[in-house]
């Protein structure tokens, strides 16, 4: 087991004592000191089966948040793709995980749903030695790593061989992820290569792949939030609204079984964005889904 630690805001009492009242208030502004565990091991098949932990220094029962890195399901790393989330969530309060997962075409669908399951399983199991409360757990996913969750918040097949079910989770943040109905893109020319990559070339695949098909057939699901980029690839206009139409149709479900989901939108955002925007505790981004999962931790607010 790795652990490092982030440097450790404050000083000591004899240098508070010489300090002017200004810098010892910008002192107790500084964010909380982090610990970290790096490539804790969650599968024994794969290397790529490891994941991180980022927990507010002395956290105890701390809420959980599993993030999934985007990559079309053949590239991405839990490390490059946090862009600030290892900070800004446990200066929130939360417990961050950020996991790896098998990658196609190597590894072609399921296999990559299949660890995002096994990881959330691992953090449900251990997550309390680490200051996280295995009640309280969000999963949160970028691009195919946002199908990921859908997938894991939808369809009870894949967290059930670990104990659990999508109820038993608190909500999913999906950061423009496009793969909600796999069987479009999978036929749209501009995507087809990656889908077809990841999931391979059966129409029956797809449609099982697909987490607004699954929804449709499950009994509960948790809250989600959709948010959706309103421009593409590095900042170029979208030519299409195929993430934020699947978005929109996916909440439509999930709301008919009864779960409270909402898409947001932000035209200012392009897909890498939303990820960066996402990692900053300042950004109304970050903002906005720290409030909404503080919101589900209340125990007022749990279903």
């Amino acid at each position: 087991m790795a652990e490092t630690r982030a440097a450790e805001p404050g000083a000591s009492p004899r240098v508070l004592a010489n300090m002017p009242l200004s810098a010892i208030a910008a002192l107790l502004l500084l964010p909380p000191a982090v610990r970290e565990w790096r490539d804790l091991p969650y599968a024994a098949a794969h290397p790529r089966q490891v994941l991180d932990v980022h927990a507010p220094e002395g956290a105890r029962g701390a809420p959980v948040v599993v993030f999934l890195h985007g990559g079309g399901w053949s590239r991405g790393d839990k490390r490059q793709a946090l862009r600030g989330k290892q900070r800004a969530f446990p200066a929130a309060g939360f417990v961050l995980v950020s996991a790896n997962y098998r990658l196609s075409p190597e590894h072609p669908y399921p296999a990559f749903v299949q660890d995002a399951a096994a990881a959330v399983g691992w953090v449900r199991a251990n997550i309390g030695r680490f200051g996280g409360d295995p009640g309280r757990l969000f999963v949160m996913g970028h691009s195919a790593g946002a199908h990921l969750a859908a997938c894991l918040g939808a369809d009870p097949r894949w967290l059930r061989p670990h104990g659990l079910r999508p109820a038993d989770l608190l909500g999913v943040v999906s950061l423009d992820g496009g793969g909600m109905d796999v069987a479009e893109s999978a036929r749209f020319p501009a995507t087809a290569a990656i889908y077809r990559r990841a999931f391979g070339d059966d129409p029956e695949v797809w449609e099982e792949a697909s987490p607004i098909v699954q929804a449709r057939k499950a009994d509960r699901l948790p809250d989600f939030l959709l948010v959706v980029a309103g421009k593409g690839l590095m900042g170029q206009a979208r030519r299409d609204r195929r993430s934020q139409r699947q978005a929109e149709r996916f909440a439509e479900v999930a709301r008919s079984k009864g779960a409270r989901a909402e898409t947001s939108l932000w035209p200012e955002l392009d897909h890498g964005g939303v990820n960066d925007a996402a990692g900053q505790a300042d950004h109304p981004l970050c903002r906005k889904i720290v409030a909404w999962m503080r919101e589900r931790t209340q125990p007022d607010q749990r279903r």
